[in-house]
């Protein structure tokens, strides 16, 4: 079930420590989607890049359950 939360990066630490020196090379999706929609008041950019980050949460979690699946081991469904 842990393997779907391999996007989040923290975003609360990453935004509150973020500063102008390691701002190009600490950007995550989620810091770039609130300063664009914030910039340019582009909305279904944050929502298209949170279905995106689900979808391949998802993926990921049904690969990770096929994986447990063919080594015989405990999985979800």
């Amino acid at each position: 079930m842990n393997a779907g939360n391999v996007l989040n990066a923290g975003f609360e630490v990453q935004y509150l420590l973020g500063n102008g020196l390691v701002q190009s090379v600490s950007q995550t999706i989620d810091i770039y989607v609130l300063k664009w929609g914030i910039s340019q008041g582009d909305y279904s950019l944050g929502t298209a890049a949170g279905i995106f980050k689900s979808v391949v949460s998802i993926s990921i979690i049904l690969i990770a359950n096929e994986m447990a699946r063919r080594a015989g081991e405990e999985r979800l469904f």
